[in-house]
């Protein structure tokens, strides 16, 4: 699905990514940490299209990627929530935007709030909710696209412990309901390890390892042996103490 060689990108005279190499399969979901300011929300960006590559070539789906493309959607920190409108309508307008009738954008949008747990809250405002109910709207708001590629930057990074965990279970029943390929951007270790099937390592503009992660399988993962283990060969890859 995303097949990324040597790329390079500078910001001036910093070089924010330094020969990249990247591959991600259909359906996977990959987790890419590391930590503040290493190049990983710009590499999600590189993948959005919202960035180009000085050196080095992209392909998403078998195609080389020139601009955004439809089918990627990009999840920002933000989340891109209009205030003035209500849940509801945060998800619909975009569907309507391209095509759908209201009654029909409508139901659909009532379908992925119910998916993620907020239909009660569909003729509710953004303010009114708390960080985690966001950011299952936003979750709500991308699939309700019907992407083949969905991009997360740091969906938890606001959220307490308890949130943070909410938020991730529902990701991961997403995933696994779908058939989107993911990549979800974290500073969290046990994050990336509860919801990549591979982890991606990545300090100082580049990926220096990628780990395949069995535990994303197990039936309560959180407290296993193989979880924990995992979270420390995670640690141990940048020489955390």
């Amino acid at each position: 699905m995303i097949k990324l060689s040597n790329a390079s990108l500078h910001y001036g005279d910093t070089k924010v990514l330094n020969n990249v190499e990247l591959n991600v399969e259909k359906g996977k979901l990959l987790a890419l940490v590391g930590p503040s300011g290493c190049g990983k929300s710009t590499l999600l960006r590189v993948l959005s299209g919202l960035e180009s590559l000085e050196e080095g070539s992209l392909e998403i789906d078998g195609k080389s990627l020139q601009s955004v493309r439809k089918q990627t959607a990009l999840l920002l920190q933000d989340l891109g929530l209009f205030p003035w409108k209500t849940v509801l309508q945060n998800i619909s307008f975009i569907l309507i935007d391209r095509g759908m009738s209201k009654k029909e954008a409508e139901t659909k949008a009532i379908h992925h709030l119910d998916s993620v747990g907020l239909k009660e809250y569909a003729n509710r405002y953004p303010e009114t909710l708390s960080g985690g109910q966001k950011q299952r709207v936003g979750f709500a708001k991308a699939i309700a696209l019907e992407p083949d590629l969905l991009l997360l930057d740091e969906a938890t990074a606001s959220l307490d412990a308890f949130a943070s965990e909410s938020v991730q279970d529902i990701l991961k029943k997403i995933h696994t309901e779908t058939d989107i390929t993911m990549v979800v951007v974290t500073h969290k270790i046990e994050e990336a390890v509860f919801l990549g099937d591979s982890i991606a390592l990545m300090d100082e503009g580049s990926i220096h390892t990628i780990i395949d992660n069995p535990s994303v399988h197990l039936d309560n993962q959180r407290n296993t042996f193989e979880f924990f283990e995992m979270c420390k060969r995670v640690k141990e890859g940048f020489h955390y103490e």
